[in-house]
Formats: C-alpha cells, sequence, structure tokens
C-alpha cells in the first residue's frame, strides 16, 4: 500500500546561502547547556516557509517585543516537512534544505539532510524542555489531506476518533503519511505542558491543492489546536499589503483589509512560496498576534 507524498516545498535558501557570509557551518550536535535547563525556553518549528523569510519576521518581532530572549529561542525548520514527519524522525530523511537559529549562532542554512542540532521533536523537545513551543506547519499536510481526497474521489474523509500521544510501534510510523490529522494531534501532545502556538499556513495558489481543501482542512487544525489548547493564529485572515516596506504594528493592521479583500497570497512562481519582504511581513503579523496574546 503506498501513502501519499506532502508536496515537496522548495524554498529559496540555496540563494539565500549563497551569501550568507554570517552562517556559522560547524555546530555542536548537542542543545544542551545552561539555556536548554530553563523553563523559559521557546521552541520554534517549521517547514519551508519558516526557513526562509517568514521564520525571520517571526523570529525578530517576537526577540524585539521581549517576550523571549535570544538566548533562549531555538528554531528548526526543514522544507518538506509536515507533523508525520516531526513526529515519527522522517524529517531526518528530507533533502531539500534546512535551517536552524540556536542561541549563541546566527541563522545557519544548508542544504540536504538535516543533520544536527536538528532532531525530531520528540527529542528536541527532550532537550530543550521548552515553556513555549511554536507549530508553525500545514502547507504540506494540507497537500496530504488533498492527495487523499484525490486518492478517494472525494470520498468522505475518517481517520481514528481516539488518537494516542504516545510513542509509535515501528510499523505505524509511515502509516502516519496517510493520516494527517492523526500526526498533526500527536504531535500537539508530545508535549502536553508547554504553552503551544499552531500557526495556520498562508493561502497558496498552486493548483495542486485546491483552495477548499485549504479551507477544509485550516478548519480541522484548528478543532485539533483548540483541543490541545494551543493559540491559533489563523495566518488566512491576514489580507495583502499595501506597503511591504511598512512593519506591522499591530495584528488589527494585518487583518483590517483597508486596501485589499484578498488575503495574502504567494508571489513566487510555484504559487507556494513568499518573497523575501512579503514573508516577512507575514511573519511579523504573526509576531504581533503573540505578543498582543502573550505579552504583560
Amino acid at each position: 500500500m503506498s501513502f501519499p507524498r506532502a508536496l515537496i516545498i522548495v524554498s529559496l535558501i540555496t540563494l539565500v546561502q549563497a551569501g550568507c557570509s554570517s552562517c556559522h557551518t560547524n555546530p555542536s550536535s548537542s542543545l544542551r547547556g545552561p539555556a536548554s535547563a530553563s523553563s523559559h525556553n521557546w521552541l520554534f518549528i517549521g517547514d519551508s516557509h519558516s526557513a526562509s523569510s517568514f521564520g525571520d519576521g517571526l523570529r525578530e518581532g517576537v526577540l524585539k517585543s521581549g517576550l523571549v530572549s535570544d538566548g533562549r529561542f531555538f528554531q528548526f525548520s526543514v522544507s518538506g516537512s509536515s507533523a508525520a514527519h516531526w513526529l515519527s524522525g522522517s524529517v531526518m530523511d528530507l533533502s531539500i534544505d534546512y535551517a536552524y537559529k540556536i542561541p549563541g549562532t546566527e541563522k545557519v542554512v544548508h542544504t540536504g539532510h538535516p543533520k544536527a542540532p536538528v532532531k525530531d521533536f520528540r527529542s528536541l523537545n527532550d532537550e530543550i524542555q521548552p515553556s513555549t513551543v511554536i507549530f508553525a506547519i500545514g502547507t504540506n499536510d494540507t497537500n496530504i489531506y488533498s492527495d487523499i481526497l484525490k486518492r478517494t474521489e472525494g470520498a468522505h474523509y475518517r481517520e481514528p476518533a481516539s488518537i494516542s500521544p504516545d510513542p509509535l510501534p515501528n510499523d505505524l510510523k509511515h502509516d502516519l503519511m496517510g493520516r494527517p490529522l492523526w500526526a498533526l494531534r500527536s504531535l500537539l501532545n508530545a508535549n502536553k505542558t508547554a504553552r503551544c502556538a499552531l500557526i495556520l499556513p498562508a493561502r497558496v495558489t498552486s493548483p495542486h491543492i485546491p483552495e477548499a481543501d485549504q479551507k477544509a482542512f485550516a478548519k480541522r487544525m484548528i478543532q485539533e489546536g483548540e483541543r490541545r489548547g494551543c493559540l491559533i493564529v489563523n495566518s488566512q485572515l491576514i489580507r495583502e499589503p499595501s506597503n511591504l516596506n511598512q512593519k506591522p504594528m499591530h495584528w488589527k493592521d494585518c487583518i483590517n483589509g483597508d486596501n485589499s479583500q484578498h488575503t495574502i497570497f504567494p508571489d513566487r512562481g510555484d504559487g507556494i512560496h513568499f518573497s523575501h519582504s512579503k514573508g516577512e511581513y507575514w511573519g511579523h503579523c504573526v509576531a504581533s498576534f503573540l505578543t498582543e496574546n502573550w505579552g504583560d
């Protein structure tokens, strides 16, 4: 039996890497140290959007707001990744590109299979012991969902009503790729005590993922996030900005839509990815939402 594969999200990291003179290329394979003993650590995982300008904008926004210090912020992003990849460990089998930012280093970008300090979610969670977890996934998960609908010719999509967050037997790990909601719920529950935010992906215009499927899966993501008690950040409410050079100060600035009735959409040719300025704007919008909900 074959399972649908996530739409491979190819980012522009390879182009960025060529000009990244400050990137560290010989990181430690361990995250243990003074910072990892703190209960105030943040763990941020994501896909290619997080590996590029969206992740940069979000990180810059939360650091500037004072929600978290650079010494407590851990970010890991792998292109093409879904909840199933992060949960099962198959995130290490992806081979496009990846990025990470850990305390004491600049953001690092590489092509190929992820290497340490990137690890599966459970391992990162055990080492970093975060009090806050940000999940910025969903585009690849939505594609898996859409593929299932195509293969079943629109048959009603069902998954088990009861999903265990416990470690999965080896024979079920690959089955996660055919059950995106199962994978998402299990991933969200892999750390039941940390404060969490689930960031829904922005709308894409690729014909591979119909808009109806995006809306349907976003609704399911919201349900799973609320079930876990996560703060839900719905990126599909963000409107097209009139001025990309003006960083949004408040969430209401991002969703009022005074200049456009259209939600923010990709401006790269693949219909999935964003230019640097638009991706960064999206990230700043999400950071403003986190700040308004989690700030003092």
